[in-house]
């Protein structure tokens, strides 16, 4: 008897607790079309390649983190490193039925919402808090380093 009611607990426990991924996903896809210039599809495929991309970031993420912790490193320029990345102009990763790709250049506000999201996304909320200190201070990161 004793043994059911664990077999039943870990179940209800595994099967009611969903994903944390699973939680933003939705908001994460919409905000990666919104931000790369993609359109608002609802495609299972394209949204399912848009997650896989995402994730990619996330796993690239966690490796710059453990790349900083192990070289005894400011964790802040992870964060600083992925701004300055996405405040210089880059190009959307849409093809219009020319063939032609749109360059975006993203707003310090614009990327300030997407990185939260995504840091959200990828479970890491908490050392994007800890570690962004503040939109002008990217932004005078940006400004020196380009």
């Amino acid at each position: 008897m004793f043994k059911k009611i664990i077999i039943l607990l870990f179940f209800i426990s595994f099967c009611g607790s969903p994903d944390y991924q699973t939680d933003f996903e939705t908001q994460v896809v919409r905000s990666h079309q919104n931000f790369y210039g993609l359109p608002n599809s609802t495609d299972p495929s394209d949204i399912s390649s848009i997650t896989v991309k995402v994730k990619t970031e996330c796993q690239h993420i966690k490796s710059e983190i453990k790349k900083i912790d192990d070289e005894n490193n400011k964790s802040e320029k992870v964060i600083d490193d992925h701004y300055i990345s996405f405040r210089k102009p880059f190009k959307s990763d849409y093809e219009d039925s020319t063939g032609a790709r749109e360059t975006l250049e993203k707003q310090p506000q614009e990327i300030l919402e997407y990185l939260e999201i995504l840091y959200k996304y990828c479970n890491l909320e908490d050392f994007f808090r800890d570690n962004w200190k503040n939109l002008e201070t990217r932004e005078d990161s940006f400004l020196t380093k380009s």
